[in-house]
């Protein structure tokens, strides 16, 4: 009776708690953010850089999400309330769930993160008054055979009435050829961003690479996502073939995940997910990726405020950053051509530091995490105004 009365308790402070008007709104303002994704998906790093801002300007946060770390302790201390969904698939009562909530709270705006989560929310959109904003967070770049079921669904949601956001537009043009995205559904591209401040310059970058015999200690790592089983086994690929050249390391998914997708090399450490990966990114004298999907930028971009040195799978998303000689691209099918780009990194001091400068001025020119913030704050502002019936 006593932890039932503390629950009820706790409900009525949320019921009652005062709220602002954040400038420019029509008034208090909640959000119901919704990501059912596994703990090594970008949609829950994206999730984590919202909440803050949107609690600034006094937008009152829900987070539906499961309960696995490292954001699960992160999203239950920053949001007003928690709601426990099911990891990496729909529930029909957790649905029925979340519609109360909304009714209950008078929640105007649900944001779903990931492609779990947008079905949550294109459904709730279809049976309550709440505007309607999806993040793919992920677009599949070459969709494989076990991924045709998935994109039949996403493809079916798209008919249904949201407002997308991409983090690039590379990833809005791939959602639009693949059929995820209708040319008649609204569609905005948010560029992903950093906060340069958090990342100061190196004292000294890539030392390894100039320090006589320490070049077989050279510390390689990635950054895993659960969501791209084919840059997953063609990073395996690549430290097994690569034992002798260099030192890796891994972030974002257990040993238990990664072994459904291969044997765990020997030669690789396994950190494991981690919300805060800036230590981890500064241990760091390469950076692979070896991604097939869009939308992991952001993984990229925070290794490079770091000062490690990048080394990308060849799709189109990474082509800016050859095109700007901020990093190299190398077959990510084909354990060699990692190794001979690898090798002709080490060998060549002058690429090495052009690569790095490069890298650091494109970040700093470009990057701008003032005008992110905006972006989505403006992106709310409009969504109240839709669920109120003031914009069409």
């Amino acid at each position: 009776m006593k932890a039932m009365n503390s629950k009820t308790q706790s409900l009525e402070s949320i019921s009652t708690k005062t709220q602002v008007t954040p400038d420019g709104f029509l008034g208090p303002t909640t959000v119901l953010l919704i990501v059912a994704e596994p703990a090594a998906s970008a949609a829950l790093k994206l999730t984590s850089d919202l909440i803050p801002i949107l609690k600034k300007i006094g937008i009152r946060i829900f987070v539906a999400g499961a309960t696995s770390p490292p954001f699960a302790f992160e999203f239950k201390k920053h949001s007003d309330k928690f709601i426990v969904i099911p990891e990496g698939k729909f529930s029909l009562s957790a649905f029925i769930h979340l519609r109360r909530q909304i009714r209950k709270y008078h929640i105007n705006i649900v944001h779903s993160l990931g492609r779990t989560a947008g079905v949550y929310s294109r459904l709730l959109g279809l049976m309550t008054k709440a505007s309607i904003i999806h993040s793919p967070a992920l677009v599949p770049y070459h969709p494989s055979t076990r991924d045709q079921l998935r994109l039949k669904i996403d493809r079916l949601l798209a008919k249904f009435k949201s407002e997308t956001v991409f983090l690039s537009a590379s990833e809005q043009s791939k959602a639009l050829q693949i059929g995820i995205l209708r040319r008649d559904r609204e569609s905005i591209v948010i560029e992903s961003s950093i906060d340069m401040t958090e990342f100061p310059p190196r004292s000294q970058s890539a030392i390894a690479f100039s320090t006589p015999g320490s070049q077989s200690q050279i510390r390689i790592g990635a950054r895993l996502r659960i969501e791209n089983p084919s840059g997953l086994t063609a990073f395996l690929k690549i430290v097994k073939e690569a034992a002798s050249h260099g030192q890796f390391t891994c972030i974002g998914m257990t040993r238990e995940q990664i072994s459904i997708y291969g044997k765990i090399p020997p030669n690789l450490e396994v950190v494991g997910p981690v919300s805060d990966v800036k230590k981890w990114l500064y241990s760091l004298d390469v950076f692979v990726s070896t991604t097939s999907v869009e939308g992991q930028i952001i993984g990229t971009n925070e290794a490079i405020a770091a000062g490690a040195v990048c080394l990308l799978s060849r799709i189109p998303p990474h082509e800016v950053f050859f095109n700007q000689h901020s990093a190299l691209l190398f077959d990510a099918k084909q354990p060699q051509s990692f190794i001979e780009t690898l090798e002709s990194l080490k060998s060549d001091r002058a690429l090495r530091e052009m690569l790095l400068a490069n890298s650091r001025f494109m970040l700093e020119r470009s990057n701008d995490s003032e005008s992110f913030r905006n972006s989505f704050i403006d992106l709310y502002r409009s969504a109240v105004k839709r669920a109120a019936g003031l914009i069409l």
